[in-house]
């Protein structure tokens, strides 16, 4: 039996640059030449379609694995 309440999986909004827990940016606050600024760059690139299959759908949205 399929439990699933959609067809279609869905995702919260992802929005990299917003400040909902700090008063101001993160991008801000991240030096420019810092690691984590190529790790989100390699993540955004990356084919995630076998990561997303694998998601049932139903329910409230999920947070993008991005």
């Amino acid at each position: 039996m399929n439990k699933a309440l959609h067809p279609k999986v869905s995702f919260k909004a992802y929005e990299q640059h917003q400040s909902q827990l700090f008063p101001s940016s993160l991008d801000e606050w991240i030096p420019k030449n810092h690691l984590v600024r190529v790790i989100s760059s390699v993540i955004d690139q990356m084919d995630l379609d076998s990561v997303l299959k694998s998601y049932p759908g139903g329910g409230a949205p999920a947070i993008t694995p991005r």
